[in-house]
């Protein structure tokens, strides 16, 4: 009896002390495309930071390019923006895998209820059947995942600071900072 009261005293503190902790929490990173109002070309990286300031010369944007190694910040005049897209890291990846995991067990199953002659196939022909509808479901789901995955947010500037002003907080949950 006491090992009993003793295990479920060091359980109960354990607990306590593990939600005592701090978690860090971790910004998600969106994946960040700036297209300007003078170039036909993008900016391509991170959104670093997003200025909050009335003042005419602190309203920009720094984005953080990502170059295979090295890291540099440039900031960019709100003035000079036409839209901003971003996407989540690995998005298209996470929607990939959930959409063939997702055909694979939609396949499964509608292949295992296949019936012949108002009968359940069972044994090995209902998992041959599951196979065979199971393997094309889930390269069509993994299709339709990455196409979901792949969607942008549109923030559209066009040189406005009254169109910056209205997309500050979604700017701000995109930034790293």
């Amino acid at each position: 009896m006491k090992n009993l009261i003793l295990l479920a005293a060091l359980v109960f503190f354990g607990l306590n002390s593990g939600n005592a902790q701090e978690q860090d929490q971790q910004k998600k990173s969106y994946k960040t495309w700036i297209s300007l109002n003078n170039t036909p070309s993008k900016l391509e990286g991170v959104l670093y930071d997003v200025n909050d300031s009335t003042k005419k010369t602190s309203n920009s944007i720094i984005i953080q390019k990502i170059p295979t190694d090295i890291f540099s910040k440039i900031r960019v005049n709100v003035e000079n923006i036409n839209t901003i897209q971003a996407r989540k890291k690995n998005n298209v990846g996470r929607g990939m895998l959930l959409g063939a995991v997702s055909g694979l067990v939609l396949g499964g199953i509608t292949g295992m209820a296949i019936m012949n002659g108002g009968q359940p196939k069972i044994g090995s022909d209902s998992v041959e059947n599951a196979f065979m509808l199971g393997a094309p479901l889930a390269l069509v789901g993994s299709g339709m995942g990455a196409l979901a995955g792949s969607a942008k947010i549109t923030i559209p500037i066009f040189g406005s600071k009254k169109n910056y002003h209205k997309s500050m907080d979604q700017l701000k949950q995109i930034a790293m900072k």
